[in-house]
């Protein structure tokens, strides 16, 4: 059965939401380890509403499947989860729709018709949403009121925020690194699970989470990158070494009331696995088991 292009969309939505957390990525919430206040279970509940959500709003403008997303996220389960995954999602999900393909030549006219608009209803769906380590900033601080456009507001958020960087720079990270190195993984014989793991340690080593520095420093955030560089260098999930270097680091960025959490660099991991689905129309069959 042939998909329309919003089913399509809601699909890869939760597909990229349920295989990330499902993943056994190191000091995230996972099938086996969660936190205090966060469980693997909110975790599901929200993929299922983001899903609905996207599906509904595909003809939506991006600012306003920001705050749509984050809105019902809360209603239904009294959290959100997955603020950064939904400003990154959001821009792609409306490049697949409006060009009906997914890469950088068709997002970054989504981009360029970013809004003072999508940007008041973002900073609205952030206020919301709340997360941790927010702080303000001189300009366009996400407690008032934008003017300027969501991609401007982006431009001035890029040098600290990771997510910012992908809006102001069209995606790079996403189709350049995240979506490559997936695929390499998969292609080298890694189960899904296990090729996300190792797309997640790439693009920690290379991008300093800017999650962690928010909450503690930019030297913890490329203390962390390290570790994942030298567990990289032991081959990662590919070698027994590298597995109990995985295991290991996971202890480590637990050791501090989850502080250390990679947040942002698990919600690049979310664009990319949304792109891969997309491209493959949420087609898991081809990395054998997950």
């Amino acid at each position: 059965m042939k998909l329309s292009k919003p089913e399509i969309i809601g699909e890869a939505v939760q597909m990229a939401c349920l295989f990330e957390v499902s993943s056994e990525k190191p000091g995230n919430v996972t099938p086996t380890r969660q936190f205090s206040d966060l469980s693997y279970a909110d975790f599901l509940h929200n993929a299922v509403v983001l899903g609905r959500v996207f599906r509904n709003n595909a003809k939506a403008r991006v600012g306003e499947i920001i705050l749509q997303s984050v809105s019902q996220c809360v209603a239904r389960t009294r959290t959100n989860v997955n603020l950064g995954t939904i400003l990154l999602l959001a821009p792609l999900a409306r490049a697949y729709y409006n060009r009906g393909k997914i890469d950088s030549s068709a997002v970054k006219p989504v981009l360029a018709s970013l809004t003072t608009t999508d940007a008041d209803k973002a900073y609205k769906a952030i206020r919301l949403a709340n997360p941790g380590g927010l702080g303000h900033v001189k300009n366009q601080d996400v407690n008032k009121k934008p003017s300027v456009t969501l991609l401007r507001a982006m431009k001035l958020a890029a040098e600290r925020d990771w997510i910012a960087f992908e809006y102001a720079n069209n995606f790079t990270i996403t189709f350049e690194l995240g979506v490559p190195e997936l695929v390499s993984n998969i292609e080298s014989g890694l189960v899904l699970r296990e090729a996300i793991v190792q797309t997640f340690l790439r693009l920690l080593y290379l991008y300093p989470d800017s999650h962690v520095a928010r909450r503690t420093s930019r030297e913890t955030a490329l203390k962390i990158s390290e570790k994942a560089g030298g567990i990289l260098r032991k081959g990662g999930l590919a070698s027994p070494s590298g597995r109990r270097a995985v295991y290991e680091f996971d202890h480590y960025l637990r050791s501090d009331s989850n502080m250390l959490n990679p947040g942002t660099t698990a919600d690049l991991v979310a664009a990319a696995l949304f792109v891969y689905f997309i491209q493959n129309r949420c087609d898991t069959s081809s990395p054998g088991k997950h």
